[in-house]
């Protein structure tokens, strides 16, 4: 049976005026607020971040997180499996057809692509 916005109004009014009831919602909501923050900031194994700035295709532009957790000098730039993250105070310009998994510019980080392009396969 269809409730008339009357009846869900008046079912909503019910539920927050429970003091235990909105206690309950708002640590809910920090709670999943929390974790979806956290989740999209922490950088993973083979992520790399900018060191400083430079070419989007030298190695010493990049540091890549390794397996325990440290920021080491690759070997290569990032390609479409890294997820990459531009460091405030860093340019890097976009100097060949670059790829990667998810791109994070920090407030104050620059990526100058000019007349090459960037894909992005994530967000």
């Amino acid at each position: 049976m269809l409730k008339t916005d009357f009846e869900i109004t008046i079912i909503i009014k019910s539920i927050f005026r429970n003091t235990q009831m909105k206690k309950t919602l708002l640590s809910i909501f920090f709670i999943v607020f929390f974790i979806s923050f956290v989740h999209a900031q922490i950088a993973v194994s083979g992520d790399y971040r900018s060191a400083g700035s430079g070419n989007w295709s030298a190695a010493a532009t990049w540091q890549v997180r390794d397996g325990l957790g440290n920021w080491t000098t690759p070997l290569t730039a990032p390609t479409s499996t890294n997820n990459v993250y531009i460091q405030a105070g860093h340019s890097v310009s976009v100097d060949v057809a670059a790829v990667c998994n998810d791109l994070h510019l920090n407030t104050g980080g620059v990526l100058a692509i000019g007349p090459n392009s960037v894909s992005v396969n994530g967000k």
